[in-house]
C-alpha cells in the first residue's frame, strides 16, 4: 500500500497515529482530492478497529463480529501506505522529517498528530501488580477478555464512562462488581446530577455495588498479584480483577518535544492548525478553538476524532472553514443507553422534563440565555425531542445526527430562524420540544419575543434503555 497518487513527488502527509482520527483522515485526504504520498503510522499491529465496542460488546463476546474501521482494501485502494507496528521517535519541525525507532528518516511536507489518549494511572500503591488493567486499546481488551473465565470478583476504580461500561459487562458476565469513585457523583464532569443520580440508580439495581464519595487508599497483592481494593475508609474489597477507569492523558509528548504550543492537548485553531506551519492535531490529542465555549477544549470521542479529520482534509486541499461541529457523545451501560449533544460543563442551571421514576426523561441545560437541551428515556415508545435546528443565514436547516437529535446549534446566535422554528416546531422535532426548549432558554418565557438574543445552546443530555 505505497506510492504516489499522482501528485508532485514532494508532497507528502504523513498521519501519527492510526485510531478513528488518523485513519478517517488518510481516507478523508483522498475523498478530497489530494494527490499527494499518504503515510499512516499505526503503533498497533491490529488494522484500525472500533474502540467503543472494546468495554461492552467485545468483552462479553470477543469472538463474535469484527471491529475493523474499514477493511485493508479502503486503504490499498486509495494507495495509502500504512505502516504497522510502527513507532515515532521524533519530529523535526525545522527539516520537515519523521524519525522512526527502526532508524529510518521519513520527509514530510504535511504532518498529522492524531496521537490519542492513554489512561491515567493514580498514584497508588499497588497500581503495578499482575491482575491491573486499563482498557485504551485492543491489546488491553484481549488481555482482559482472556483473563475473565478465571475472574469472579471485579474493582473498578473510576465512575467515568469506561468505568460503568466495564462495571454493567462484569455484571452481565456474572461477576460480582464493585465501582468506587472519589467524586460525590458519577460522571460529575459530563453529565448534570439528576443523570448521574438515574445512571447509580439503575447501576446498584443491576448489582453493582457504587460507592461514591469514597478514595482508594491501595491496591492490595500476594505473590506479585492482585487480591483486592483498599477503599479510603478501610474497607476491603476482594479482587481478581482491577481496572483503572479514572480518566486519560493526551499523547503530547513527541508535540512537545518538537516544540509545539501544549494547552491540556496540543493546541490548535479552528482549523485544526497547531503552532507549527504545516502540522495539524486531531482527535482526543488536540486542543481546539470551541465555537461556543470561547476558549480551548479537549473531547475524547469517536464523533470528534471523526469530524476533526474530515475537516482536517478538506482545510489541507483549501476548503478551509472553521470547526463549528457540535460534540456528541453515547455510552451503552447494560439496558441503558446515554446520550450527549453539546456541551453542559459550564452550565448554571439545568431544567428536568419527563419523570425519572419512570425511566424516562430530558436534562436540558443552560447558562445565563444560552441554550440547550436532551433527552433520557428508557420506553421505547416515548421520547422527548430536542431543538433539531441548525441556522443558515435566517432559515433553519433540518436536523441531522442519527436521527434522534438535531444540531443542538439550532438555537445559533441572532438569527431568524428562531421565529421560523417557533412558528413552524415541526422543524425543529415538535412543538412540545423546540418551543419547550426555546421558552426555557428565555427564562422560562411562553413567546419568542427577545429571543433573537440567544447565542445558542450549551449542550443537551439524552439516554435510553
Amino acid at each position: 500500500m505505497s506510492g504516489n497518487f499522482g501528485g508532485p513527488m514532494d508532497d507528502r502527509c504523513i498521519i501519527i497515529g492510526a485510531g478513528h482520527a488518523g485513519s478517517q483522515a488518510a481516507v478523508s485526504l483522498r475523498q478530497e482530492g489530494y494527490a499527494g504520498e499518504i503515510i499512516l503510522i499505526n503503533d498497533e499491529t491490529d488494522i484500525p478497529y472500533h474502540k467503543p465496542p472494546l468495554s461492552k460488546s467485545y468483552l462479553k463476546a470477543p469472538e463474535k463480529g469484527s471491529l475493523v474501521l474499514r477493511p485493508e482494501s479502503a486503504y490499498r485502494d486509495n494507495n495509502i501506505e500504512m505502516l504497522f507496528g510502527a513507532h515515532v521517535d521524533a519530529v523535526s519541525i525545522a527539516e520537515r522529517t519523521v524519525t522512526l525507532g527502526d532508524g529510518r528518516v521519513l520527509p514530510w511536507s504535511e504532518l498529522v498528530f492524531a496521537t490519542g489518549a492513554r489512561a491515567r494511572i493514580p498514584d497508588v500503591p499497588g497500581v503495578a501488580l499482575e491482575g491491573v488493567v486499563t482498557l485504551r486499546r485492543m491489546e488491553d481488551a484481549r488481555r482482559i477478555a482472556a483473563m475473565m473465565p478465571d475472574v469472579r470478583n471485579v474493582v473498578i476504580i473510576g465512575g467515568g464512562f469506561i468505568g460503568l461500561e466495564m462495571a454493567h459487562s462484569a455484571i452481565a458476565l456474572g461477576k460480582k462488581t464493585v465501582l468506587i469513585e472519589a467524586a460525590p457523583r458519577v460522571l460529575g464532569r459530563s453529565v448534570a446530577a439528576p443523570v448521574s443520580a438515574h445512571v447509580e440508580a439503575r447501576s446498584r439495581a443491576a448489582d453493582i455495588t457504587l460507592l461514591t464519595g469514597l478514595g482508594v487508599a491501595s491496591i492490595e497483592g500476594e505473590n506479585g498479584r492482585a487480591i483486592g481494593v483498599t477503599a479510603g475508609d478501610g474497607t476491603f474489597f476482594p479482587a481478581d480483577l482491577v481496572v483503572i477507569g479514572t480518566g486519560a492523558v493526551p499523547n503530547v509528548e513527541l508535540a512537545a518535544k518538537a516544540g509545539l504550543s501544549i494547552d491540556n492537548g496540543i493546541r490548535v485553531d479552528e482549523h485544526m492548525r497547531t503552532s507549527a506551519p504545516h502540522v495539524y492535531a486531531i482527535g482526543d490529542c488536540a486542543s481546539y478553538a470551541h465555537f461556543h465555549a470561547g476558549r480551548h477544549v479537549r473531547l475524547e470521542s469517536v464523533q470528534n476524532a471523526t469530524d476533526q479529520a474530515k475537516h482536517f482534509a478538506r482545510t489541507i486541499v483549501g476548503r478551509e472553514t472553521p470547526y463549528r461541529e457540535v460534540a456528541w457523545f453515547w455510552s451503552d451501560q447494560g439496558d441503558m443507553k446515554l446520550q450527549t449533544a453539546g456541551l453542559s460543563f459550564d452550565a448554571d442551571r439545568h431544567v428536568l422534563s419527563g419523570e425519572p421514576e419512570e425511566n424516562a426523561f430530558s436534562v436540558f441545560s443552560f447558562q445565563g440565555r444560552q441554550a440547550g437541551g436532551g433527552r433520557f428515556h428508557q420506553s421505547p415508545g416515548r421520547s422527548y425531542d430536542c431543538a433539531s435546528s441548525a441556522c443558515g443565514g435566517d432559515q433553519p436547516k433540518r436536523g441531522r445526527y442519527y436521527g434522534w437529535y438535531a444540531a443542538p446549534q439550532g438555537i445559533a446566535g441572532g438569527c431568524g430562524a428562531i421565529k421560523v422554528l417557533w412558528k413552524r416546531p415541526d422543524l425543529g422535532g415538535g412543538e412540545e420540544s423546540v418551543r419547550f426548549l426555546i421558552a426555557e432558554g428565555m427564562g422560562g418565557g411562553e413567546t419568542p419575543g427577545d429571543i433573537l438574543e440567544t447565542e445558542g445552546p450549551r449542550g443537551f443530555i439524552r439516554s435510553q434503555s
